[in-house]
């Protein structure tokens, strides 16, 4: 018997997976276009969106300026869960 999020301390702890494509700094912005569109195309294709339905996935596909906001608006509630839960550094 496992206990749920909130039973265990973390009533308002929403976790979700998400799968997303990074590139290293400096990454000239052409390669980066082509590598968003091509991925979006990818994601935009009926047999994939189907495929990844099926799998329980919400297909996204959205911008790199949406994926970076998501990503700096989890990094703190992430580091406020670790601090709750006593984490240390390695």
């Amino acid at each position: 018997e496992v206990p749920t999020t909130a039973e265990a301390g973390f009533p308002t702890l929403v976790a979700d997976n998400s799968y997303a494509l990074f590139a290293p700094a400096g990454t000239p912005a052409p390669i980066l276009r082509q590598l968003h569109d091509a991925t979006v195309g990818a994601l935009a294709l009926p047999e994939v969106r189907d495929q990844l339905r099926e799998q329980g996935a919400e297909v996204v596909g959205n911008s790199t300026a949406e994926l970076a906001t998501y990503v700096a608006s989890e990094i703190p509630k992430w580091a406020a869960l670790a601090r709750q839960a006593g984490v240390k550094p390695l």
